[in-house]
């Protein structure tokens, strides 16, 4: 009996760390959504979550996230653009964080792609690199390919709007 009590320890010890190693379900599902988006030609950066005027003023702490970035084919082929609308959370509104007004035609595709942003969304940008999605990974696959195609729309309409 005692040995195999003593077996049973010794599978344990060598499984064990084995088992640390293993991604958790979370992790395994985030490791999937990224390559998806990858492979839908979005770039993935890992980053501090934007934060609403109120949330830096009180000195908030930031919170982890992901920047899903879909770059522009020719960047300086357009004039140079900066600006970013930023919530709180889901059913919050969006804070326009930016002095300068966009083109009409792409303020309607940002307030268009903004309604359609999942939940988790915390900030939608445009930069001279290409449009980004600031989010918390909560969604799934289908959530994923929503994301790159509203960017991929979006990216159009600033190739359209903001050409040199």
């Amino acid at each position: 009996m005692m040995g195999y009590l003593i077996a049973a320890l010794v599978i344990l010890l060598i499984i064990g760390p084995v088992m640390w190693l293993k991604p958790s379900p979370g992790e395994a599902r985030r490791a999937r959504l990224r390559l998806l988006a990858r492979e839908l030609g979005l770039q993935v950066r890992l980053c501090n979550l934007p934060q609403v005027r109120r949330a830096r003023v009180r000195r908030e702490d930031t919170e982890q996230g992901v920047m899903y970035l879909l770059p522009l084919p020719e960047p300086g082929k357009l004039r140079p653009v900066d600006y970013c609308l930023v919530r709180a959370g889901a059913g919050e509104s969006w804070e326009n964080e930016n002095a300068e007004p966009l083109p009409p035609e792409l303020q309607a595709a940002v307030q268009h792609t903004a309604a359609a942003l999942p939940g988790d969304a915390v900030a939608l940008s445009l930069t001279s690199q290409g449009p980004a999605v600031y989010w918390r990974e909560r969604g799934d696959e289908a959530t994923v390919r929503a994301l790159a195609a509203e960017l991929g729309t979006l990216r159009a309409r600033m190739a359209a709007a903001l050409a040199v």
